[in-house]
């Protein structure tokens, strides 16, 4: 999208015609980072671009409001290979998540989803486990609300057929191109 109007938020759509899972990456000058050791709060539909060294931790912290949306958290990994675990903090008792305890977890070779279709209002602490030094993006999003893009930060997804995704992008420099490319991985977004 070329001659962009700067101070300006675009919003993207994406329709499955037939189930699908896909990326949508966004290319524009733009973007951030956050490599701070504490526990990150994630806000819903953000993006977070970090890091975890090989057999560490990287935690971080969502609040869920809304029980009437699925929770989905979605680990996509640009070096290594991270793992995600994910828990509902008890403020009884609070454990970060790890490998061996956690109320869900996804742990492949390349890019993690934790779908969490009735989640319970509260806090989340969400565990990142370097099975090797590994560079990743984190979003928390629950379904149907927009997520942000970021500069040249690839979001995974997965629809169903006839459903949507939405996304949005903050232009904060006139004279910049857009460019947003949509991968599919199957299915027909």
């Amino acid at each position: 999208i070329p001659d962009l109007l700067g101070n300006t938020v675009y919003y993207i759509a994406v329709r499955a015609f037939s189930a699908c899972s896909y990326t949508i990456t966004p290319h524009l000058d733009y973007g951030g980072n956050d490599t701070d050791d504490t526990v990150i709060e994630l806000r819903n539909g953000l993006p977070v671009q970090n890091y975890v060294a090989k057999n560490e931790y990287r935690y971080f912290s969502f609040v869920n409001s809304d029980v009437t949306k699925e929770l989905v958290i979605s680990l996509q990994r640009q070096i290594g290979d991270p793992d995600l675990y994910v828990s509902l903090v008890d403020p009884n008792n609070v454990v970060y998540p790890t490998k061996d305890n956690s109320d869900f977890h996804s742990s492949y070779f390349e890019d993690d989803v934790v779908l969490i279709a009735n989640p319970n209002q509260g806090l989340y602490y969400i565990g990142v486990l370097g099975y090797s030094s590994s560079m990743f993006t984190l979003v928390a999003s629950t379904y149907e609300q927009s997520v942000q893009l970021l500069d040249g930060v690839a979001i995974i997804d997965q629809l169903n057929a006839g459903d949507e995704s939405h996304y949005f992008i903050n232009i904060a420099h006139y004279d910049q191109d857009l460019t947003i490319s949509v991968t599919d991985f199957s299915g027909n977004p």
